[in-house]
Formats: C-alpha cells, structure tokens, sequence
C-alpha cells in the first residue's frame, strides 16, 4: 500500500523519563494487538479507553487514531492527513496490520490485518529503497535471464490482495511499479508497503531486509556513485611559460594509434601544354572593323564573336527632313508643365478681369501665343 503523506519525526519530550512521540504509537499498537491498552501520554499524544474503544488523541488535532476493543480482528481507522500516519503504520506493521484505503468514517483511512506469505518479509521504505533493491535483484541474476525482475521476489499490497512485482522503473525522481493489471506512479520520497523474498543468504549477496521506515539518505550500498565536485578554479590563472620550438619538438610523444603526417614539400606546377592554353589575340588589329551589332552572323563553327570582314551600312529611308540638322527637340517636362500652368492663369485672369478691354485684348494674345509655343515644341 503506497503512502505518500510525510512522516513526522519523533519528538521526545524535554521531561526525563517521559515516552516521545513514536514510543507512545508503538505503546498503543501493542495494547490494541494485545487486548489491553494501556493509557499512556506524553505532551502531545496521550491513549484514552472510552466505552471500550481505545482512541489516539493529539493535543491540536483530537482523534487520531479509534479501534474497537469488541472486534475479533484488530481493525481501526486513523485520520488520513494526519502528521503521526507514517508512524502508526511502521508501529503496526510487525503485527501484519497494514493500511487498506478509506474507510466508511468520512476523513479516516482503514487497517486491517492481512497475512504475509510465508517466506516474505514486510518492507515498508521509500520507493526509491524499493526501486534500488529490485535493481541490485537484478544485477546478481544469472545472465540467461537477461537480469529480468521475477515476480516471486517482491509483492505489493494493492486493493487488500498480495500481487507480485513484474518491473520496477525510475526517471526524473519517480518511480513506477507495475503489477498484473496495475500501475503506480509515485515520487521516489514516498513510503509504500512491499513483501521482499528471504532466500536464506547471508553476507553482501544476501538479499537482507530493509528497516522500517528506511530512507534513501540512510542507504550505503547505492548503484550509483556521486562523484566530488570538480576544484573551482583560481580567479588568477597561472602564467603561460614560453617554449622554445626545439624542446617542443623534443617532448612530443607519438603512440602506436595516431601518427602525426609531416607536410608535403610543395611542388610547382608545371605547365600547361600550348593547345590547352588560352589565346588571347591582341584587340590593336580589331580598332579599325565595324561590327554589325544585331543578331550574331551566321557561322558555320557556332563562334558568335565579330567576324574581321567588314559589314555595310543599311540604308535608312528619309521622311523629308534631315534628322541631324532638325530643329525639333525632346521638351523637358517640367518647361511644358510651366507653360500650360501659365496659360491656365492667363485664362482665370480673363474670366475675373471686366474693366479693359485692352487689358482683356493683351491676355488673349498672351494666351495664344503660349499655345502656339507648346504646338511648335511638341510638333
């Protein structure tokens, strides 16, 4: 059964001759095994009988833990997130009284007996403990059965019935356990209750029984190592001593798996053959052709480069003037838009000036003029 509240140290009273916390627990589980409680306290716990019912009080919680004296089996209910949990089941756990899951009291949890198979010793310890045990298990078999984890060795208490171990895995801090048709995850600080084999050995390949209530800090023989921490290195790193050249070379030790090369000398490249060269001509005998600049002539060899055979002039039709000596320009654009903003003004001018005639006679000249201007420039 996996338990995953944390247990509470035990405290022991500052008083000589007073019962700490886990002496009070132990006291009340054997009385209740036995039949005749006895009432015992300490400053935080104290065992009443009230109408033959033994009870577990704590000073601040109350009722901790109830058993009814009258029943034919040792069967009480323990508050479930209670402190003292982990140390009432290391208390009953030598008396085959484990934790079987809620009980019908809303906020209790149920024990009840339930009988260990022979040959099996209960082991209630961190799953981490658990974990490790079964992989230690698995290193001391033979090496045909592939260090596999046999069910017979270890069991688990699930639902009140005994089922055996198939794996046990862990990663990252958790641990899982895998029974037939079941699987518990938990963290590998929690406390679950196991059967582990006896196989009669003594000695370091025994396989020895756990402490209740063992912990994975108070484990020696781990399967991992923890290696010390690396030397923290000065904040003033050492001077770099210079080497000559020559004893560098003295001091280099060559093994039988790697060989260093020396460079090859470098050697010259020799040269190329005449007919694999470039052929650069001289572009002086190329000054005086003109070349057609079109579409490359039509050569037999595929060489798209000018031929030295000069071409002709094709002849170009006239259209009644002579271009070159025209005096017809490209106007620039901004001249053009100058002229026709002007011509626009010209024209709001006349439309808001009333008064003279001649005034109105002078802007109309102006006006066409300015459009005879663009005509000519554009023509």
């Amino acid at each position: 059964m996996i338990n995953t509240e944390s247990h509470s140290s035990s405290k022991r009273s500052s008083e000589p001759g007073q019962l700490d916390d886990r002496e009070v627990i132990q006291e009340f589980a054997a009385g209740i095994v036995s039949g005749q409680p006895k009432m015992v306290c300490n400053r935080n716990l104290r065992v009443d009988i009230v109408f033959r019912e033994a009870q577990l009080l704590a000073q601040r919680e109350g009722i901790i833990a109830r058993v009814n004296l009258e029943s034919p089996q040792a069967c009480l209910d323990v508050r479930e997130k209670s402190p003292y949990m982990g140390l009432i089941q290391e208390a009953f756990i030598p008396y085959d009284i484990f934790l079987m899951g809620k009980s019908t009291v809303p906020g209790f949890a149920r024990f009840e007996y339930r009988t260990v198979p022979e040959g099996y010793v209960a082991q209630y310890t961190e799953a981490g403990i658990l974990w490790k045990d079964r992989w230690r298990q698995g290193k001391r078999r033979p090496v045909n059965t592939l260090g596999a984890m046999s069910g017979v060795d270890a069991m688990i208490l699930h639902r009140g019935t005994w089922y055996p171990i198939q794996s046990v895995s862990a990663a990252n801090g958790f641990v899982v356990i895998r029974t037939l048709g079941h699987e518990a995850t938990l963290s590998a600080a929690d406390f679950v209750l196991w059967l582990k084999k006896e196989d009669g050995r003594t000695g370091a390949g025994g396989a020895n029984s756990h402490e209740i209530g063992e912990r994975m800090s108070t484990v020696a023989n781990s399967p991992t190592q923890v290696l010390p921490p690396a030397p923290k290195e000065s904040p003033h790193p050492a001077p770099i001593s210079q080497v000559s050249p020559e004893s560098k070379a003295e001091n280099v030790q060559h093994d039988d798996e790697s060989t260093v090369l020396q460079s090859a000398p470098r050697q010259d490249v020799p040269d190329l053959p005449e007919d694999s060269q470039v052929f650069v001509r001289d572009r002086s005998e190329f000054q005086d052709i003109k070349t057609f600049e079109g579409a490359p002539m039509n050569d037999p060899n595929g060489d798209a480069r000018a031929l030295q055979t000069p071409t002709y002039q094709a002849p170009q039709p006239d259209y009644g003037y002579d271009p070159e000596n025209s005096g017809v320009f490209n106007m620039d654009a901004n001249a053009q838009m100058a002229l026709t903003y002007l011509q626009s003004s010209l024209a709001y001018l006349l439309q808001v000036e009333n008064k003279s005639p001649q005034v109105h006679q002078a802007i109309r000249a102006t006006s066409m003029a300015i459009q005879n201007l663009l005509t000519i420039l554009n023509s």
